[in-house]
């Protein structure tokens, strides 16, 4: 199809079968035919068919690596954590990471904490007259704080039948350039869901109370995915003679003093500096977001909470601490960690009914204690990795596989190319190209 006559605008796309999706798809993008096999093969299979309910206008499945993490010991716990990812190394790293926090801990390993199933529903108020009218619309508020909580567990009565629902109401008064606001922030206990939909549905029922009690209209009213009451801590400490060790395997020469400075200074550039701190948290998510993903989280409202988590005060912070205390660096974690094992994908995706069985998931208190567990080991990976050796250095095995791949080699051919390629400190895909044609022509 020509660029100058093509048109995303498809009326009732929704209503077409698969195949006429696709067909349509084909036809805009100039799809070659092996492209068009390829998305039909994909979906076709029985997961397809479940899959297709989350997600409107499904026409395909997009493979993903669901990868093993072994050598996990969390709570004295032995586990085997699974990812669902592609970013390079973090398997591995994280595994490593694993192996030398096991026995920290008194043998327990990694210490993990759920901190409740808190999530906070908001209800919104604005056009306020003055300070005052405001601040009376809040002492009526808090004045019917009772009655508000009983109309919203009448919402979930199952949720409360096992512990859960509405547990507490406060209202916050906003200074803004449009004039006093209130929010009302309704504290509903989630148990083993996220909690998404029946906190919204409890904000959307309490709304006419809230307008009839007040007289003033409530704008917007839906869930806050800063789940500051709903966290997950996780603590673990490395002998620095492991850390030396490897690094004497890997060739560094580096003291012990020098390691422990430089591990420290890792830290401390990112306590610091806003820039840093960005991607060293990112270090830390690329584990939290692959376990996340593996077991059907919603990765983009952790991703939310922890960065605004990690925001709040007079400026951006590390999401974990490090510290050297004899010969032992201890880390932790602190963050938000809003999952959920009922409801939404989780149920419906089998590959993520499996990673539950996989790590002995039973309740969101145990899929939270292992993503943060993962997170912090992870973190601790990047920063050794950078400190000591230069993160391109750890990479760069994993980029060679990767291009080699890219370039057409084979079986045995992977191998060879790839370490062609390391011991030339090559990891494009042209350095892969040239690699497995000298290889096959040494054949020929």
């Amino acid at each position: 199809m020509s660029d100058l006559i093509k048109n995303s605008r498809m009326s009732g796309f929704g209503r077409l079968s698969r195949e006429e999706k696709i067909q349509k798809v084909a036809e805009f993008a100039d799809l070659t035919e092996e492209e068009v096999n390829l998305l039909n093969d994909q979906a076709d299979n029985v997961l397809f068919e479940k899959l297709q309910r989350m997600q409107e206008n499904t026409v395909s499945l997009s493979p993903e690596p669901f990868s093993i993490v072994p050598n996990g010991r969390i709570n004295g716990e032995e586990k085997l954590v699974v990812m669902r990812g592609e970013e390079p190394s973090v398997v591995a790293s994280c595994g490593l990471i694993f192996s030398w926090a096991r026995e920290g801990n008194n043998g327990q390993g990694i210490l993990a904490e759920y901190i409740n199933d808190l999530m906070i529903g908001q209800i919104q108020q604005y056009g306020f007259k003055d300070e005052e009218d405001a601040l009376k619309s809040k002492e009526l508020l808090l004045e019917n704080k009772e009655s508000l909580i009983n109309i919203a567990n009448k919402v979930d009565p199952v949720l409360v039948k096992f512990g859960g629902g509405a547990r507490d109401l406060e209202v916050r008064k906003i200074d803004s350039e449009i004039g006093q606001m209130l929010v009302t922030h309704l504290k509903v206990d989630c148990q083993d869901a996220m909690g998404a939909n029946t906190v919204n549905q409890m904000c959307e029922v309490l709304t006419p109370y809230i307008e009839d009690l007040t007289r003033h209209k409530v704008g917007h009213r839906i869930l806050s995915n800063l789940a500051d009451e709903r966290r997950s801590t996780a603590s673990l400490e490395i002998p620095i003679d492991e850390i030396k060790k490897k690094a004497d395997r890997d060739g560094l020469n580096m003291s012990v003093d020098e390691i422990e400075e430089r591990l420290m200074n890792a830290y401390y550039f990112a306590k610091n500096d806003n820039y840093r701190a960005t991607t060293y948290n990112k270090g830390a998510m690329n584990a939290i977001d692959t376990v996340g993903a593996a077991t059907g989280q919603d990765v983009q409202a952790i991703e939310a909470g922890v960065h605004s988590f990690a925001g709040k005060g007079d400026s951006y912070k590390p999401i974990t601490e490090w510290k050297i205390e004899k010969d032992l660096i201890k880390g932790k974690i602190d963050v938000p960690m809003a999952v959920g094992i009922v409801g939404g994908s989780t149920k419906i995706n089998p590959m993520a009914q499996i990673a539950k069985k996989i790590m002995g998931v039973k309740t969101a208190k145990d899929l939270g204690e292992i993503i943060v567990s993962a997170g912090l080991a992870q973190n601790f990976a990047a920063i050794r990795a950078l400190a000591l050796e230069g993160i391109q250095k750890g990479h760069m095995k994993l980029h060679a596989q990767i291009a080699a791949t890219e370039a057409g080699a084979e079986g045995e051919e992977v191998e060879k190319v790839v370490q062609m390629m390391v011991e030339q400190n090559a990891t494009t895909p042209t350095d892969a190209r040239k690699f497995l044609a000298e290889l096959r022509a040494e054949r020929e």
